[in-house]
């Protein structure tokens, strides 16, 4: 949705290719200088990365909250935005890490360390969440996006395998709901006709027969 932060990321992603390039290569007496100018292009370009990725994070934080909510995930879920390095400016963090830097052959703090966290009750969620659970999860992080694109005029397209498979009639209901409440296109497939019979629009069924498409009655 804005253009100036994939130039960013192309800039910072090409500065680190070089800084780690430097990194790996033997130490020679002219490579000091060279290095210190690629710190500094991965230190500008991965504070804009940051900068835009946090407005983004906290600009969909509502809604990703709501769909969590939405889709009865039924345990507490929190998400944190972690930028990839301790400290103030990235600047200061690579300053701090030259020499494990130079140690370890590559650039261990920056955007491309950068992650969602997302715990329940202060324990990471991959130890609490059961597989149903996490896939409610990811599908509401998903939701959120397609939400916030809406919002700007841009609907999404959803690709939706065999929901029925991980999630129990309930919470495909509440799936399929919130999925028709955004306006989207879908195309979903279900070995159970009721999973996407649950679909509150004017779609079209198929049924797949011996690798043959036929339209349901």
């Amino acid at each position: 949705m804005k253009h100036e932060h994939a130039a960013n990321l192309r800039s910072y992603q090409r500065a680190l290719r070089h800084r780690n390039a430097l990194l790996r290569a033997e130490a020679r007496s002219d490579d000091s200088q060279t290095l210190a100018a690629w710190t500094a292009q991965v230190a500008e370009f991965g504070e804009l990365v940051d900068a835009g990725r946090r407005e983004y994070f906290e600009r969909i934080g509502g809604s990703l909250g709501d769909c969590v909510t939405a889709l009865d995930v039924g345990l507490p879920v929190d998400f944190a935005y972690a930028r990839g390095w301790e400290g103030g400016r990235l600047e200061e963090a690579l300053e701090k890490d030259i020499g494990r830097d130079i140690q370890t052959k590559v650039t261990n703090s920056g955007p491309q360390r950068a992650d969602i966290l997302v715990r329940c009750a202060d324990e990471p969620a991959s130890a609490t969440l059961s597989r149903g659970q996490g896939k409610l999860v990811a599908t509401a992080m998903r939701l959120a996006q397609a939400q916030d694109l809406m919002g700007a005029g841009k609907p999404s397209l959803f690709l939706i395998d065999d929901v029925g498979a991980e999630l129990d009639q309930a919470h495909s209901h509440d799936l399929y709901a919130l999925l028709t409440s955004l306006d989207c296109q879908i195309v979903a497939t279900s070995a159970h006709l009721a999973t996407t019979s649950m679909l509150q629009s004017d779609g079209v069924t198929f049924h797949v027969k011996h690798g043959r498409f036929e339209l349901a009655p």
